[in-house]
């Protein structure tokens, strides 16, 4: 499989690589901040990708691999995601992705407390821990290995709502 790597600036550049499939995302409209140039030594730009595989992934999985794509070949941290392809269950074909620079001088120690709600469903711990690590997957984080907690109980072991962490996943550095 290939890879392809687009630096978005007046010219798209690309450079293959022998691994999974990356594609670069194209958008129809110029982005506000990369509507104006940008000299050689400006490396505060984000890249957008997309992935695909062969079989379908959980959230999790997609966090990781992503992430490890804008650490390793971009040297940036993960932003954001979007799911495509749906499978069974909670599982996805396509993720599409944002790296960019980080701004934080630890990245992997920052969790974010977040909340999910629900006005009229009442779920099983189960579907609330799937749809966490799906929220937190979408800002280009992991659930944090802490359980959530199920919040407004509405039956046993079921609730309208979920309080969890999602976590940053830092790039790894060498000594």
């Amino acid at each position: 499989m290939r890879v392809l790597l687009c630096a978005l600036s007046f010219v798209c550049s690309c450079v293959a690589y022998d691994q999974v499939v990356l594609t670069p995302v194209v958008e129809t409209e110029l982005p506000a901040d990369l509507s104006t140039p940008s000299s050689d030594a400006d490396v505060t730009q984000c890249s957008r990708q997309e992935h695909t595989v062969q079989r379908c992934q959980d959230p999790t999985w997609w966090v990781k691999t992503a992430s490890s794509t804008c650490c390793t070949l971009l040297r940036q941290q993960l932003s954001s995601m979007k799911f495509d392809g749906p499978c069974a269950g909670s599982t996805y074909l396509t993720i599409r992705f944002e790296c960019c620079p980080s701004t934080v001088m630890n990245p992997g120690a920052t969790c974010e407390p977040r909340m999910l709600n629900s006005v009229g469903d009442c779920l099983d711990f189960n579907v609330w821990k799937s749809r966490a690590e799906r929220s937190c997957a979408e800002k280009g984080r992991i659930l944090s290995m802490q359980l959530p907690k199920l919040v407004n109980y509405c039956a046993p072991g079921r609730a309208r709502g979920v309080e969890f962490e999602c976590c940053a996943l830092p790039c790894l550095t060498s000594p």
